[in-house]
C-alpha cells in the first residue's frame, strides 16, 4: 500500500513556498505508526520558500515581517494526485499525527484510496478550495476574522505544485514540496494621530487593479501566469474583523494587531486600495492609497504598509442655521436642542412672524431688488455674486473622512476662489477689463467682456441682474455647474475658501448633514414675502435658486 504525506510549508514576504521545514522526530515516528489501512498512498511533502521577501502564505500561517513564515495545513485541506494511469485523483482531508498540536500542523498526512502509483515520481496539485484538479478560484470576496490570521487563504484561493519523490521512502511512501502559484499581499496599517487611533478600527479593504485579479483560472498546466480568467474581476473586497476587531491604536507595524492577508493572482497591476475605518462613534469612511506597477509575482507575498492618518478636517465654525434675514439664528436661547445628526428635531424652532428667528416678510415690487436689512445679511453675497462664484470660481467639490476632535467625521464640502482671485482671473485670461471690481460685479452678471458702458465694463447679449429676476426657474438653469471632485491644488489651495456640506434644517429637523448644503443670500425674491435665493450644492452638482424663507439655512461670509 501506498501512503500519502504532505509537509511542513513555508512561505517569505515576496519570495517562493520553496524552504523544507525542520521535521520533528517524535512527529516523524507518529506518522510512520499510523495503521495501513484501504489507502493507496501516502506522500510526505514541505513547501518551496524563497528568502529574498518578507511575508508568508497559504492555508494557515505565522507571520514576521522580515522573516520566513512557517505555514501549517488545516483539516479540510486536500491535494491531487496524478497516477499511474495519467488520472488525477483526490486524497482524503489532512491527518496529522497523534503528537501533532493544533499549533503544529506544519505536517499532515494525505492519504488516496483510488489509482495505481508504481512510479518513483509523481505529479502533485493543490487547488484550495476547489474541487476541479485543473481549475483555482480566486474570491472576489474574502473574509479575515483575526488580525494576523492565514487562515482564510485557502478558502480565498491558494493552490500550489509539486512533484513527489519516492527515492529511498519504504515502498509506498513519497515526499513534495509544494511550490504555490497565487500571490499573496499582507497589509501593515498603522495610525500617526494617537488621539484617533485608540477610537477607530479597520473593516474592510478593497483592492481594484486595472485587470483582473479573481476569478476562476485555468491551471491544467500548473500555473496561473498570463490567464485570463472566466468570471473575471478587478476587485476583490476582504472584510475583517468577525471575531476580532483590526485596531489601528498603533503608530508602528504590528502585525498582531491588524496584519491582513489577500490572495490574488500573480501579475503586474496598478492598484487603488481602499481602506475602510469605523470609529466607535459609528462614523465610517475610506481612505484610498494607490500604487502603480506593483508586481504581484506567483508564490511570493508583498508587503504593503499604509498610515491611515485621516487629515484633519477643513476649517470651519460651529454651524449657525437662519431663517432669510432673521434678527437671530435658528436655535437662539434653545442651543441644547440643535440637531447635530441627520433626521435629529428639536421642538424649539420658530415657527410664526412673532419669533424673533422668523424670517423677514419684506416685499419688494416686481423686478425691484429685495435686499437683506439686518446687518449679518448685508455681508452675505447676493444673488448676481453667487453667480460669479458658481461660473468662475472653479467650484471643487472635496469629500472623505477626517479627524476632529479625536473622532472620524465623514464630510463634503465646496471649494470655491475668492472673490480677489475671480476679479483678477477675469482681467488676466478672459479679456474684461482692468478697472473691473467685485463691487461693480455685484451689480450684474455677464459672461462676454464688451464696452465700459456697463457697470463692470462689458456690453453683454445675455447678462443678468439676478437680484431683480422674479422666475424662480432661470436662476438654476442661469447658475448651475457640476463641481470638479477633489480638492484644489496644494500650490493653489490658497486662491479659495471652504464651505462645509452641513445640511438645511427644515422646522426644526436636520437634514443632509454632511453631503448637501443650502447656504443664504441677502437676496430675496422680488415681489413675495415668502421665498429668498440660496446657494445649494452637493457632489453632484452646485446650483442657485429660489426657496421658502422658512428653510433654516447656513450663513457665512464669503472670502
Amino acid at each position: 500500500m501506498k501512503r500519502l504525506i504532505k509537509s511542513s510549508m513555508w512561505l517569505v514576504a515576496a519570495g517562493l513556498l520553496t524552504a523544507c521545514a525542520s521535521e520533528d522526530t517524535q512527529q516523524k515516528q507518529d506518522e510512520r505508526k499510523q495503521p495501513e489501512t484501504k489507502f493507496m498512498a501516502t506522500f510526505t511533502g514541505a513547501h518551496l520558500v524563497k528568502r529574498n521577501s518578507q511575508a508568508k502564505s497559504r492555508t494557515t500561517a505565522t507571520h514576521t515581517r522580515g522573516s520566513e513564515a512557517k505555514v501549517f495545513w488545516t483539516a479540510t485541506d486536500k491535494i491531487w494526485v496524478k497516477a499511474d494511469d495519467g488520472r488525477f485523483y483526490q486524497s482524503e482531508a489532512a491527518d496529522f499525527a497523534a503528537s501533532a498540536t493544533p499549533a503544529d500542523h506544519s505536517r499532515a498526512n494525505f492519504h488516496l484510496s483510488a489509482g495505481f502509483y508504481a512510479t518513483p515520481t509523481a505529479e502533485v496539485r493543490y487547488t484550495g478550495a476547489s474541487t476541479d484538479v485543473d481549475h483555482v478560484t480566486i474570491a472576489a470576496a474574502q473574509t479575515q476574522a483575526s488580525p494576523n490570521d492565514f487562515s482564510h487563504l485557502g478558502a480565498a484561493g491558494d493552490c500550489g505544485t509539486a512533484t513527489a519523490h519516492s527515492g529511498a521512502l519504504a515502498a509506498g511512501d513519497y515526499e513534495f514540496t509544494l511550490d504555490h502559484k497565487a500571490s499573496y499581499l499582507c497589509f501593515v496599517p498603522r495610525c500617526m494621530h494617537t488621539g484617533l487611533g485608540p477610537n477607530v478600527k479597520l473593516t474592510k479593504i478593497v483592492v481594484t487593479a486595472d485587470k483582473p485579479i479573481a476569478g476562476t483560472y485555468d491551471f491544467s498546466d500548473g500555473t496561473l501566469k498570463d490567464k485570463t480568467p472566466t468570471g473575471g474581476s478587478n476587485t476583490i473586497t476582504l472584510n475583517l474583523g468577525s471575531a476580532n476587531d483590526f485596531s489601528l491604536n498603533t503608530t508602528t507595524d504590528n502585525l498582531a494587531m491588524n496584519a491582513a492577508y489577500m490572495v490574488l493572482a500573480p501579475g503586474t497591476y496598478n492598484l487603488t486600495i481602499a481602506y475602510t475605518l469605523k470609529d466607535v462613534n459609528g462614523v465610517s469612511g475610506d481612505l484610498i492609497k494607490t500604487e502603480t506597477g506593483f508586481a504581484c509575482p506567483e508564490g511570493q507575498i508583498r508587503d504593503i504598509t499604509a498610515n491611515l492618518t485621516p487629515p484633519p478636517a477643513p476649517p470651519f465654525n460651529a454651524p449657525k442655521y437662519y431663517m432669510w434675514d432673521a434678527q437671530e439664528d435658528y436655535w437662539h436661547g434653545y442651543e441644547s436642542e440643535q440637531p447635530t445628526a441627520n433626521e435629529e428635531k428639536g421642538e424649539h424652532y420658530p415657527k410664526n412672524n412673532t419669533d424673533p428667528r422668523w424670517y423677514s416678510e419684506r416685499k419688494t415690487p416686481f423686478h425691484v431688488p429685495n435686499d437683506a436689512q439686518t446687518a449679518l445679511f448685508k455681508k452675505l453675497p447676493n444673488a448676481n455674486e453667487i453667480v460669479w462664484y458658481i461660473r468662475k470660481g472653479n467650484p471643487h467639490w472635496e469629500e472623505g473622512i477626517y479627524v476632529k476632535d479625536n473622532h472620524l467625521l465623514s464630510m463634503g464640502g465646496l471649494w470655491l476662489k475668492k472673490k480677489s482671485v475671480i476679479v483678477a482671473d477675469l482681467i488676466a485670461h478672459e479679456g474684461y477689463p482692468a478697472t473691473l471690481t467685485w463691487e461693480k460685479m455685484k451689480e450684474v452678471y455677464g459672461p462676454d467682456p464688451g464696452t465700459a458702458a456697463d457697470p463692470i465694463g462689458g456690453n453683454f447679449g445675455d447678462k443678468m441682474d439676478y437680484r431683480k429676476d422674479d422666475n424662480p426657474a432661470r436662476p438654476n438653469s442661469a447658475a448651475g455647474a457640476t463641481p470638479i471632485l477633489g480638492r484644489p491644488l496644494a500650490t493653489e489651495i490658497g486662491n479659495y475658501f471652504y464651505l462645509p456640506a452641513l445640511g438645511w434644517t427644515w422646522r426644526g429637523e436636520l437634514r443632509n448633514y454632511g453631503n448637501y448644503a443650502q447656504y443664504q443670500t441677502s437676496s430675496g425674491e422680488p415681489g413675495t414675502t415668502d421665498r429668498s435665493y440660496l446657494l445649494t450644492f452637493q457632489r453632484i452638482g452646485i446650483d442657485a435658486r429660489y426657496v421658502t424663507r422658512e428653510t433654516g439655512a447656513l450663513v457665512q461670509e464669503f472670502e
